[in-house]
């Protein structure tokens, strides 16, 4: 029964629709059309949040500010922080060592400060 009652509902519905849309669906198609043609905004408008979100979305302005938002916010793409490319030095050129093991100012059991 109660699927009887609800397909009966549905059907009614489409009818009521079908008939409203033979009436006004002229009319309709022309106030689509020139809501569409006032509707578009001039280029380069865009509405952005200063951490650079951006909005989907229907907004209400009054001089440049926004009165209604009904919108979807999209995060801002965050660029990744890469860690500097730190390069090695170069391989070790050979350097002459600072003092000479076998030099006799080289005291090895006391102090090499010492002369």
């Amino acid at each position: 029964m109660a699927e009887d009652v609800s397909e009966l509902f549905g059907d009614a519905l489409l009818d009521v629709a079908r008939d409203v849309y033979g009436r006004v669906g002229p009319r309709a198609r022309k106030a689509i059309d020139w809501v569409r043609e006032a509707a578009e905004p001039p280029p380069g408008i865009e509405l952005k949040a200063p951490d650079g979100a951006t909005y989907t979305g229907f907004a209400v302005l009054d001089h440049s500010r926004v009165v209604v938002l009904l919108a979807v916010r999209q995060e801002a793409e965050r660029t990744s922080v890469r860690p500097p490319v730190i390069t090695p030095p170069p391989s070790p050129v050979y350097h002459r060592p600072l003092f000479d093991p076998d030099d006799g100012r080289w005291d090895r059991d006391g102090d090499p400060f010492r002369r």
